[in-house]
């Protein structure tokens, strides 16, 4: 009976954390990610647009770097979610 008990209140937990990572982390995470790719984008344009100003170049330089840079840790955090999810029972 007690062992049934725990079982239960495993699986809620279980259900608990997958539902957490479905509706509220892997959004998150994709929202982030496309930020992170719109800052690289955004870096690339200022980099067009300044390629006569050493100043802007390296401003834009610094988008791009700190875009790949969120990127990683996006797709990092992805893949640790997924990790962390996998390993759950179902």
């Amino acid at each position: 009976m007690i062992a049934e008990a725990a079982t239960q209140l495993q699986s809620g937990a279980n259900s608990l954390v997958q539902k957490l990572v479905v509706n509220i982390l892997d959004p998150i995470t994709g929202l982030l990610g496309s930020l992170a790719i719109a800052y690289f984008l955004f870096g690339v344009l200022q980099y067009i647009m300044n390629s006569d100003n050493e100043d802007g170049i390296a401003r834009a330089k610094k988008y791009m770097m700190w875009g790949l840079i969120g990127l990683f840790i996006m797709v990092s955090a992805w893949g640790i979610i997924n990790l962390i999810e996998g390993s759950l029972p179902r």
